[in-house]
């Protein structure tokens, strides 16, 4: 079961001052193996508590460590979200009452911008607005966030949208209609894209775009030594062979990494496997969110696997955006020099209190509503 995972560390070398961005990215998750656990160490399993996570993050406050100045570039949708509040999912020919219909903003890419530029990191976004009543909200809201959308485009049909069809529970589904987020040139990038591509810390991709245009933003990417994050959410078509090798980092729900693998994810030892499928594949790491269960990072498929508990939250009002918020400060955080273990930390306290507000943009927290969190103790394991 998913609760027997045992919680491992990893050490993290640090990388080399002459090492490009992808491979200081990487050297964040090498490190050597750990020694084989005990019978005791088995049973049950081991865990860090929150005083190392503090001791390390006060010894690199302590020496002065500059974090990286590179901007984190997001390549992907912006969408107006319109909500429906429904007591649960209409049946084949049924009609619900539902509530609300507000619009708000949202959008896998633009939403992943918002998380990252709120919590402090400079942030280009990359995307396609469309030519509507909902654009200039859009770009509003991003820039409210400290996110830069000046190397976007504009396309002459309407803004991409999602129905998102929301439960008392919090939980939620959604209709995606792509809009303006398929609207791109057919010629390639531009070369303003290629060239900030070229200078970044990371490069953040979903699948509410063309997967050409992933395609080629990894290629670029990856040219230049820059590190790619894939969010595997978005549409539900076959992954193009080519993307996988040039991902540093693949992140499915396990939904989705059952639907990428073809393999069954219901346990953790299946989501090992299916992980590590992936890897064999050409993925360097696997990101695998597992809702209120927390997620599990699996690195080198030589090297143990890393596990982060959910934040207990009082109440769950919407889940929207909590996945683009969790990889929005995980892809941050790795690109500021931090390791995985304080990426997936910052990850999961920022989530939990995303889902405490309705709405997937208008929800992602600041620093300084994380902060108290991450001095907290950390949150136990399920069992």
């Amino acid at each position: 079961m998913l609760g027997q995972v045992l919680l491992l560390w990893v050490a993290c070398a640090a990388a080399g001052s002459g090492s490009s961005p992808r491979e200081a990215f990487v050297a964040r998750c090498s490190g050597p193996a750990l020694p084989p656990l005990s019978a005791g160490q088995r049973a049950g399993g081991l865990r860090c508590g929150a005083a190392r996570h503090r001791s390390v993050s006060a010894r690199r406050r302590h020496a002065g460590v500059a974090m990286a100045a590179k901007p984190v570039i997001v390549v992907g949708s912006v969408n107006a979200d319109i909500v429906l509040d429904i007591p649960r999912l209409p049946l084949a020919g049924e009609t619900l009452m539902g509530g609300g219909g507000v619009v708000l903003p949202g959008g896998k890419g633009a939403n992943q911008a918002v998380a990252a530029g709120k919590l402090g990191g400079q942030v280009k976004f990359v995307g396609v607005f469309g030519n509507d009543v909902h654009a200039p909200m859009l770009k509003d809201t991003m820039a409210e966030a400290g996110v830069d959308t000046a190397l976007s485009l504009s396309s002459s049909g309407p803004s991409g949208q999602a129905m998102i069809l929301l439960q008392p529970s919090g939980e939620n589904s959604i209709i995606l209609v792509p809009g303006a987020n398929h609207d791109w040139p057919e010629k390639g990038l531009p070369e303003a894209v290629t060239t900030a591509i070229s200078g970044a810390g990371c490069v953040m991709l979903q699948r509410e775009i063309p997967d050409r245009i992933n395609v080629l933003v990894a290629k670029a990417a990856h040219q230049h030594g820059v590190p790619v994050l894939l969010d595997l959410g978005g549409d539900d078509s076959p992954l193009p062979e080519t993307l996988l090798s040039e991902l540093d980092y693949l992140c499915p729900n396990e939904t989705e990494l059952q639907r990428v693998s073809g393999l069954p994810t219901s346990t953790f030892p299946e989501i090992q496997v299916a992980a590590r499928s992936l890897q064999d594949r050409g993925v360097r790491n696997v990101l695998v969110t597992i809702g209120d269960q927390g997620s599990l990072l699996f690195s080198g498929t030589e090297k143990p696997v890393l596990r982060q508990s959910v934040f207990p939250v009082t109440q769950v009002v919407d889940t929207t955006g909590a996945g683009d918020c969790f990889r929005g400060a995980f892809a941050l955080d790795l690109s500021q020099g931090n390791t995985p273990e304080h990426a997936l930390r910052l990850g999961a306290a920022a989530s939990s209190l995303c889902v405490q507000v309705k709405g997937a943009m208008i929800s992602m927290p600041t620093m300084g509503q994380v902060q108290p969190l991450l001095e907290a103790p950390e949150p136990p394991s399920p069992q």
